[in-house]
């Protein structure tokens, strides 16, 4: 293990070795951006607490990886192989990453909640949302371009409550298809929904509240920068 919370070159290799993936594998699922991981890669130690921190996820990401697939570099058993205790102290804060459903733009659209979505299964990405019943979409239209547009893929947590401000997708009980719109509560007890759009071209919407089937805050964007 090494000392002073980094990793060398050769302990790096020899991690992602056991484990069938590259550096820059390792470093994504430690939530670095790939510059970052280059540098610790090639053996960037410094001594700021973003370093130091970074390289304790790198640390926690790659042992908790090993015990979770079965491999120890000392060759114990994985319930046997001690974790130090720096690891031991960041785990409470690891966010694991797994499979949600995507759902189509049209599927959601008929959908009556979340049960629903989920049936809708297209394909799946990965994400680090916690809710138990997230979903994602792909995005058509333009009504919220200059901060979501079409063929990106938004993430939703239908087990928590929409927040003024948040990016939502919301259903209207009467009809097809889907909004996905910037949520506020506003009137007398936040009885009514406003809905608004990023694009100029389109005007904000207000609706009772007891008028939507769903709605669901948005908690993590994908988006590809080539197509």
């Amino acid at each position: 293990m090494p000392t002073g919370n980094s990793l060398q070159i050769a302990e790096i290799a020899g991690i992602c070795q056991r484990l069938g993936i590259d550096a820059r594998e390792l470093g994504r699922r430690a939530g670095l951006k790939p510059e970052t991981m280059r540098k610790i890669a090639h053996g960037y130690q410094g001594t700021s607490e973003r370093v130091m921190q970074s390289l304790r996820n790198v640390e926690t990401t790659a042992r908790l990886l090993e015990r979770a697939n079965g491999v120890t570099a000392g060759g114990l058993p994985p319930a046997l192989a001690p974790l130090p205790k720096n690891v031991v102290e960041y785990l409470p804060q690891t966010i694991p990453i797994r499979l949600v459903p995507v759902v189509s733009w049209g599927a959601a659209g008929t959908a009556h909640d979340y049960a629903d979505l989920a049936n809708q299964l297209d394909q799946s990405v990965e994400s680090t949302c916690r809710d138990a019943n997230a979903f994602a979409l792909i995005v058509e239209g333009d009504s919220m371009e200059k901060e979501i547009f079409a063929g990106d893929i938004v993430i939703f947590s239908p087990n928590n409550e929409p927040r003024n401000g948040d990016i939502v997708v919301a259903r209207l009980a009467d009809d097809h298809g889907v909004l996905l719109k910037r949520f506020r509560r506003i009137g007398p007890e936040g009885k009514t929904i406003r809905l608004e759009s990023t694009n100029p071209e389109y005007e904000p919407r207000e609706f009772p509240a007891v008028a939507f089937r769903f709605i669901y805050p948005a908690v993590e964007l994908k988006r590809q920068l080539r197509r």
